[in-house]
């Protein structure tokens, strides 16, 4: 009976962490001091800040004014939506490499149906652990999750667990305690 609640498709889940801010700054230094600020914004609050900005105290809904108080020095960017869409579209089309089956889901996510894909890059884990170090090379820092829908697949790599799950049947009890906010 196991068999039965096997699934015809298996979907491998990425997540791009701090979207916004990777995507200003992909030819920065990890180091740099950037912050992403809504550019709609009349106070134009900081929305995302690099590690460094970080460690000097600067953290999201400061105003632009604040953060640049912490240290003139700031890299203030505004939010670009089109650097951010074009980096997912570059994401996606790596994840050829791996699958024909790829799509984005806006605005943070890309989707891999890989159950064809198992044999050929040697099983789950080898496949996880391919995909994870390819994906590093572009400086995109993602979450993975693989499971045998779309939406549970997103939702675990969205609050950043690494779910792996094959069976349909012990799905629920492995999502457990997810936040409700990793399905949005």
């Amino acid at each position: 009976t196991a068999l039965a609640f096997e699934s015809r498709e298996l979907w491998l889940a990425l997540h791009v962490r701090q979207l916004p801010l990777t995507a200003v700054s992909e030819q920065r230094s990890q180091d740099a001091l950037i912050v992403v600020i809504d550019g709609a914004d009349r106070q134009q609050r900081v929305l995302q800040v690099s590690a460094a900005a970080r460690a000097l105290g600067v953290r999201p809904g400061m105003s632009l004014v604040a953060a640049l108080a912490v240290d003139s020095q700031i890299d203030a960017r505004p939010r670009d939506v089109m650097l951010e869409r074009a980096l997912m579209e570059r994401l996606a089309g790596m994840g050829q490499r791996f699958t024909s089956r790829v799509s984005i889901e806006p605005p943070d996510g890309v989707l891999l149906e890989v159950k064809g894909s198992l044999k050929l890059f040697g099983g789950i884990e080898s496949l996880r652990e391919q995909v994870q170090s390819y994906y590093e090379t572009t400086g995109a820092r993602v979450s993975l999750a693989l499971a045998p829908t779309v939406l549970a697949a997103l939702a675990a790599a969205r609050a950043g667990r690494a779910l792996v799950s094959t069976n349909l049947q012990a799905l629920p009890s492995q999502l457990g305690s997810l936040s409700l906010r990793a399905l949005r």
